[in-house]
């Protein structure tokens, strides 16, 4: 729908912020910020690698 852009403050389930810009159509940066002490589980889909 939108080639190029970013959203910010995306919440998801568990109190998790979401952060994230692409550009052409492909993930360029995510971030994701939890406001409790634990572990986050992050699934991409087609086989991208998070670095």
């Amino acid at each position: 729908m939108w080639p190029t852009g970013s959203v910010t403050g995306l919440k998801a389930k568990g109190n998790i912020e979401v952060d994230m810009s692409w550009e052409d159509g492909k993930l360029v940066e995510a971030r994701v910020k939890g406001n409790e002490d634990k572990s986050v589980r992050v699934f991409l889909w087609g086989g991208g690698r998070w670095r």
